[in-house]
């Protein structure tokens, strides 16, 4: 909904706008009429501490209410992610210590999806 408001005059020019429901949640959920979004039911890394050029190991256990099949996309700004599916190995990058955002994003075959995020630290 937008609100347009004007005032004028010889010196005065005043426009308000105001838009309602343009504010998203922080994570990704989605769904589709009948289709119910994929569950995250748990997600942990081992070790939750990473050196420099090591590896941990990323799982996410996620089911879907419909029973549809499902896909995971794994997103992470340092480091790489190596592999697919509901588990894979992050690597952490040479160049970057301090906690890195690794995120998942799993989605049935009907486009309903959800996204949940882990911290993980990377130590020298």
């Amino acid at each position: 909904m937008i609100y347009k408001i004007f005032f004028s005059g010889s010196f005065v020019f005043f426009t308000l706008l105001f838009t309602a429901g343009c504010v998203q949640p922080e994570s990704i959920n989605s769904s589709t009429a009948g289709n119910s979004n994929p569950e995250i039911k748990s997600m942990f890394a081992d070790p939750l501490f990473v050196k420099v050029g090591a590896t941990a190991q990323i799982k996410v256990e996620a089911e879907d209410p419909d029973l549809d099949p499902l896909s995971y996309e794994w997103t992470t700004a340092i480091g790489d992610i190596i592999g697919s599916g509901s588990e894979v190995r992050y690597s952490a990058a040479y160049c970057c210590a301090g906690i890195n955002i690794i995120t998942v994003t799993v989605a049935d075959n009907k486009g309903a999806k959800t996204s949940k995020s882990i911290e993980v630290e990377i130590v020298f």
